[in-house]
């Protein structure tokens, strides 16, 4: 009987919980979506969601502790590169780290109201992996981004991994790098999928580690080696940063 009383009493926690997640996510795409009509501005989004990201960690009892924060040098502008396990990703990205930022997202986010509508009508940039000539024009628009001075993170597994386990990396932030000659910074992740497994509601508090990587420099790769011998370091920086 007890056991019944903690499975329902847990079903509800998760409800109150979730009902506060999509509320505070509401209230910050209205409030967003009007700022951008006022103003005209689009870069008013990133305090908006840096707020909303901080704002959920700590409704959500999530702490992060984020190391190497010191690897980001104000008015520079970077290339983050970071593995992807989960949903929480997002807010964990958006709230912790020091940058305005763009972030590459599926189309398919837009359908759902208010933060749909928001993405869509944010400097953010959508991308449909089902057509190779949309995911082009999506490198397009970030290499436009950092060249306006504006920090791109890209998931380049290009999907959330199972079981926190590093997937294969796709070329896309690597060709960037080479074209606009920006710093990669590598990010490692830890825990969100603990937190809120991939393709799951069943959420959990705890503690996540975000571990911002030293830069590393791209330069202009001469050819596809190279391109991926960058991509190899990447990944290995971040893979090991898991298994520790």
């Amino acid at each position: 009987m007890w056991s019944v009383f903690s499975r329902l009493g847990k079903k509800l926690q998760l409800y109150f919980l979730l009902t506060e997640i999509f509320a505070i996510t509401i209230f910050f795409a209205v409030k967003v979506l009007l700022a951008m009509k006022i103003s005209g501005r689009k870069d008013v989004f990133y305090k908006n969601t840096h707020s909303w990201g901080k704002i959920l960690l700590k409704v959500c009892g999530v702490d992060v502790q984020v190391v190497g924060i010191d690897n980001i040098q104000p008015g520079i502008t970077n290339i983050y590169v970071s593995n992807h396990a989960s949903l929480f990703d997002i807010p964990v990205v958006l709230g912790m780290i020091p940058d305005n930022i763009r972030i590459m997202y599926k189309r398919e986010l837009e359908k759902i109201p208010f933060m749909g509508w928001a993405l869509k009508s944010s400097p953010f940039i959508s991308v449909n992996r089902s057509d190779p000539r949309n995911a082009m024009a999506g490198l397009e628009e970030a290499l436009k981004s950092v060249q306006e001075d504006v920090s791109v993170v890209i998931f380049p597994e290009g999907t959330r991994s199972k079981d926190g386990s590093l997937g294969a990396f796709k070329r896309g932030a690597f060709v960037l790098a080479s074209r606009s000659g920006k710093n990669i910074i590598p990010v490692t992740i830890v825990g969100t999928n603990k937190i809120l497994p991939s393709k799951s509601f069943d959420f959990t508090r705890g503690q996540v580690k975000l571990i911002i990587g030293k830069p590393m420099a791209a330069g202009q790769l001469v050819d596809r080696s190279e391109e991926k011998e960058l991509m190899n370091s990447v990944r290995y920086k971040i893979e090991q940063e898991l298994k520790m």
